[in-house]
């Protein structure tokens, strides 16, 4: 069965939403529920998994090994072949190199993604079975306890005392009740009373719902999806201030010499002594100054 955008379910009735997603209050079966896993994916928005061919191409954008490249074919064919065979066995040790340390920390950071895991409680043929949230379809019907992470969007069938922390996706401080009540048609994520929504936290209460979307078709997918896309075009970047050139200090300082030279010689008095005159005045002032009376320790 095809998913349900959130914001359209909030609109409809438990039932209604049941029907068009395929669910049944009691849950679905465990065949069906892998047939529907197998067509819609599974319940992530992005899985970690070490690839050497990406691998590989990363290591080969460099600019500094396609340089090395160009100039290994170039020696080749104007017949330095010593020089090409130096070359190329430089290009092959880095590259190797390069793609067996990436490629061995992609696999360490697969495996630690492996380790985590998160499960929640479902309802398989009436019956509740903990489930990883990954197996998560459209149509499951899962119980939501205090303290768990909503694990996909749901339409709550029924309610004791919910509340759910919506911060993530709203930015609102306080908790948001939950209801089984609908709301008006286009209604904003911050006024989805009768939904809770993938990545909130379950701080009271505890809840019944059926899921309508998973992974990226999740209101938090989708915002976690367009956050990891590149922009189109290219970033602008502020110029760089150019520092000022060597030799200015020195040139400026030759000016003054230059000019204060000119000046004496044409017979005006430089104030070149009046650092001698202060020092003078400062020792006179300082021979003025009283002095207290001796300090017996």
């Amino acid at each position: 069965m095809a998913s349900l955008e959130v914001t359209a379910a909030g609109s409809l009735t438990a039932e209604e939403v049941l029907g068009r997603v395929g669910g049944r209050r009691d849950g679905l079966g465990a065949e069906e529920a892998a047939d529907r896993l197998r067509s819609a994916g599974p319940n992530a928005v992005r899985s970690h998994r070490a690839r050497a061919l990406p691998v590989l191409v990363r290591q080969l954008r460099s600019p500094l090994l396609i340089l090395l490249a160009v100039t290994a074919v170039a020696s080749f064919f104007v017949g330095e072949r010593a020089d090409a065979l130096i070359i190329g066995a430089i290009l092959a040790a880095s590259v190797g190199l390069g793609f067996g340390n990436e490629y061995r920390a992609e696999k360490a950071a697969e495996a630690l993604h492996a380790q985590i895991s998160h499960q929640c409680v479902v309802l398989r043929d009436g019956h509740p079975c903990p489930i990883d949230v990954t197996r998560l379809v459209p149509g499951d019907v899962i119980m939501l306890q205090l303290g768990e992470v909503v694990p996909a969007d749901v339409r709550l069938v029924a309610t004791v005392g919910l509340e759910c922390d919506e911060s993530v996706l709203t930015g609102e401080s306080q908790p948001a009740a939950k209801s089984t009540d609908p709301v008006l048609a286009g209604s904003p994520l911050a006024e989805l009373a009768c939904c809770a929504l993938m990545g909130t936290v379950v701080c009271a209460g505890s809840g019944t719902g059926v899921v309508v979307a998973t992974g990226g078709r999740a209101a938090f997918g989708r915002i976690a999806l367009g956050l990891g896309e590149r922009p189109a075009g290219r970033l602008r970047h502020r110029p760089r201030r150019r520092a000022p050139p060597r030799g200015t200090g020195q040139t400026g300082r030759t000016s003054t010499d230059t000019i204060a030279h000119r000046w004496q010689r044409r017979g005006h008095p430089m104030t070149v002594r009046q650092p001698q005159a202060r020092r003078q005045r400062v020792k006179s002032s300082q021979a003025r100054r009283p002095k207290g009376p001796p300090t017996t320790v």
